[in-house]
């Protein structure tokens, strides 16, 4: 992995194990990279990137490298590397909601849905266990299916190889943003905020 400082951002890139560029502006902490790459979905990306957000990035590369924690390194490849089950699994949850929120049919539906809709941001983090108290709660608390379900859905297992969210917000709902949650490359339900 190689980086290049500039003024206002520094680059990091990658050839193995796949091919990436992350553009991160250094002049605002907090400011998300622009991830390139040529493993992208061009039908999924607009104009052939994605923002996208390391919640344990750490320094600022102006005084140092930019490091990546390596669960969220890893997640960042599996993205790339499964984009070919990435958009089939997220058509699959915009149609099952739109069946109910576009009954006209005005939105397209599988593969032509992103005419009309791109992926405005992917989400990477460190790897979420929960700590036995949490566990402990969750398994109290709900059913022994309930308890797992919560667990899978909230929570990474130690095993886990990847996890990211992916954030789109269709043209015809711009009060809504749908995230996606990707466990080792399954999607997990759709859920809508706003």
């Amino acid at each position: 992995m190689r980086q290049k400082k500039s003024t206002s951002e520094v680059v990091v890139a990658s050839g193995k194990p796949v091919p990436y560029r992350l553009a991160f502006r250094t002049s605002e902490k907090g400011v998300p990279a622009t991830l390139t790459s040529p493993l992208l979905d061009p039908a999924l990306h607009e104009r052939g990137g994605v923002l996208t957000y390391f919640r344990s990035v750490s320094g600022s590369g102006k005084d140092g490298p930019i490091s990546l924690d390596a669960f969220e390194a890893a997640s960042l490849a599996a993205y790339l590397r499964d984009q070919a089950s990435v958009r089939p699994q997220l058509e699959r949850e915009l149609d099952a909601l739109l069946k109910t929120w576009d009954e006209r049919g005005e939105i397209g539906r599988g593969g032509e849905v992103w005419k009309q809709t791109k992926i405005e941001a992917v989400h990477f983090s460190p790897r979420k266990l929960p700590t036995p108290a949490e566990r402990k709660l969750i398994q109290e608390g709900y059913s022994k299916e309930d308890a797992k379900a919560l667990l899978r859905e909230n929570f990474d297992a130690p095993s886990a190889r990847s996890s990211f969210r992916i954030h789109i917000q269709p043209e015809s709902a711009l009060d809504h943003l749908l995230i996606v949650q990707f466990r080792d490359g399954e999607a997990m339900e759709l859920h809508l905020e706003g």
